[in-house]
C-alpha cells in the first residue's frame, strides 16, 4: 500500500471535540473490585489513608465505584488544549483498503476478567464490524458474548486451549480466527540444552490459572527429558506467591524456563531480583520476558504478530476472505538474548572465550596445511592438537561433562612454567607460518 506522508497521523481536536469527562468502568460492572487495603491494618482504604500520598481529585476518582463519566479537572482541559488528544484513532491504511472511514475504539481490561466482559459486551450492543482482542482472556469474553460478530485473536499461545478444542486442527471455525505467539517449543528446550550444557535440573516457572503456560511447560518438559535433563514444574497461583516458588526453583534449580506468560510478564522485576543474584539463568518463551529478567530467548516479533493480525483484519471486512475458513496465523522466531545479564552472569564471556580458543585452532591448522616442508606442517598440527585436547578436557572438566584431570586452560590457567612453554609453541607455530607456501590470489 502506498505511503500517506500529506496525512497526520496525530488528530489534533478542536476544543468543542476535547474530551470533558473520563470513563469509570467500575461503574458498569456487576461484580465490583475489591477495595484497596491498608497494609497496616487491611481494612480498606478511606480518604485520609490515601491524602499523604495523593491530591483529594483522585483520590475521589479512585474511591468511587459509582459514577460512570468523571469531569475532567479544568486544569487537565486545559493541558488538552496545547496537545488536544484524539480518543480515537484513524486506521488510514485499513480506510485505503475498504474504500471509506474507519473507526478504532481501544479499551484496557488492565488484565481483569470482568473488565473484557464489561468491554466485550459494549461493542456488541453498539454492533461494531468486528472484534480484535489482545489475550486470551479477551477472546474467551468475546466467544462468550457472541457468535456473529467476527473476532479475531492475536497475543494467543495455543488457541485449541485457549478455547477448549481438542485436536485442534489450526483452523477454528465460526466467527473465530487470529494469530499466535506460540514459538516453537522443541526448539527453545535444545537453545537451553545449547547454551547450558553443564546443567542437570531445570525448573519450569509458570503461572498454574494460565492454561496456555501449562500447555508450553509440559511440551518443554518433555524436549528436556528426552535431553536427559531433570524437570520440575513449580507453578503459582498468582503474583501474590510468585517470590516464594520463585526462589524455591532458583535454589533447586540450575537454569530456569518461563513460557509466554502474562502474570510472568507483569512481574519480571520479582523473577529478576531472585534469579540474578543467584547466579541463575532464565530462558524465557518471549522477548519481553527476556527483556525483564532473561539471558536468552527464541521469540516472535509483536511487531510483525500485529502487521498479520491487521491484513487479516482488512481481509475479512472487505469481504476478501471468510473468517471461518481462516487458519491461525504465526510469524518467524529470532534468537534474541539479553546482553547485561548475560554479561553479569558471565555467559557473554566464557563464549567469547571458547570462540577465540577456536579461531586460533582452526588458524593453526590452516597454517599446517600451507608449511613449506613436511616437519613444519607436523610440528604444528602436534602443538595445535596438544592445545585443542587441553582446551576441550577444561572445559569438559569446567563444565561437568568430563571426569576432574587437573588439566589446565591454555594461557589462562595458573602456572608460569605451563604459561612460558605455551608461548614458545606459538612462537614456532608463527615462524612456521612466515615460511608458508604462497597461497593462488583469487
Amino acid at each position: 500500500m502506498k505511503q500517506h506522508n500529506e496525512v497526520p497521523y496525530k488528530i489534533y481536536l478542536s476544543e468543542d471535540e476535547l474530551p470533558q469527562a473520563w470513563y469509570n468502568v467500575r461503574a458498569d460492572m456487576k461484580n465490583k473490585p475489591a477495595p484497596l487495603l491498608n497494609p497496616g491494618t487491611l481494612q480498606p482504604m478511606t480518604f485520609e489513608d490515601l491524602r499523604p500520598v495523593f491530591c483529594d481529585e483522585l483520590i475521589r476518582q479512585e474511591l468511587d465505584n459509582d459514577t460512570a463519566y468523571i469531569p475532567i479537572p479544568q486544569p487537565i482541559r486545559d493541558f488538552y488544549k496545547m496537545y488536544r488528544p484524539s480518543p480515537l484513532v484513524r486506521a488510514y491504511f485499513l480506510e485505503e483498503k475498504l474504500g471509506t472511514s474507519v473507526e478504532i475504539q481501544e479499551q484496557n481490561a488492565s488484565g481483569e476478567a470482568a473488565n473484557c466482559t464489561t468491554i466485550i459486551n459494549n461493542f456488541v450492543s453498539q454492533g461494531v464490524d468486528l472484534i480484535l482482542c489482545n489475550g486470551t482472556t479477551a477472546l474467551q469474553a468475546a466467544v462468550a458474548a457472541t457468535g456473529d460478530i467476527p473476532i479475531l485473536g492475536t497475543s494467543i499461545t495455543e488457541y485449541g486451549v485457549a478455547l477448549g478444542i481438542d485436536d485442534f486442527s489450526g483452523t477454528v471455525g465460526g466467527n473465530i480466527s487470529g494469530t499466535s505467539d506460540l514459538a516453537p517449543l522443541d526448539e527453545q528446550a535444545a537453545m537451553i540444552v545449547e547454551w547450558m550444557p553443564d546443567a542437570q535440573t531445570v525448573g519450569l516457572l509458570y503461572c498454574s490459572a494460565e492454561a496456555n503456560s501449562q500447555y508450553q511447560v509440559d511440551v518443554v518438559q518433555a524436549e528436556l527429558e528426552a535431553a536427559g535433563l531433570t524437570v520440575t514444574q513449580y507453578p503459582f497461583s498468582d503474583s501474590n506467591d510468585l517470590s516464594s516458588v520463585c526462589q524455591q526453583a532458583a535454589t533447586e534449580s540450575d537454569v530456569l524456563y518461563v513460557p509466554t506468560d502474562n502474570t510472568v510478564a507483569a512481574n519480571t522485576g520479582i523473577v529478576d531480583g531472585i534469579c540474578r543474584p543467584m547466579g541463575k539463568p532464565v530462558f524465557a518463551g518471549e522477548e519481553g520476558i527476556c527483556r525483564g529478567c532473561g539471558v536468552a530467548t527464541l521469540s516472535i516479533s509483536y511487531y510483525d504478530l500485529g502487521y498479520t493480525t491487521g491484513e487479516m483484519a482488512a481481509q475479512i471486512l472487505t469481504g476478501e476472505a471468510d473468517i471461518a475458513a481462516m487458519p491461525i496465523q504465526y510469524t518467524n522466531v529470532t534468537k534474541k538474548y539479553n546482553p547485561t545479564i548475560c554479561e553479569e552472569l558471565g555467559l557473554i564471556g566464557a563464549t567469547v572465550i571458547m570462540l577465540l580458543f577456536a579461531a586460533l585452532i582452526l588458524r593453526g591448522f590452516w597454517i599446517a596445511l600451507h608449511a613449506r616442508d613436511r616437519f613444519g606442517s607436523l610440528m604444528v598440527v602436534g602443538i595445535m592438537t596438544l592445545v585443542g585436547l587441553q582446551t576441550f578436557l577444561n572445559i569438559g572438566v569446567v563444565t561437568g561433562l568430563l571426569p576432574t584431570t587437573g588439566i589446565s586452560l591454555p594461557f589462562f590457567s595458573y602456572g608460569g612454567t605451563a604459561l612460558s612453554i605455551q608461548l614458545a609453541e606459538m612462537g614456532i607455530v608463527l615462524s612456521v607460518s612466515r615460511q608458508m607456501k604462497p597461497t593462488k590470489a583469487g
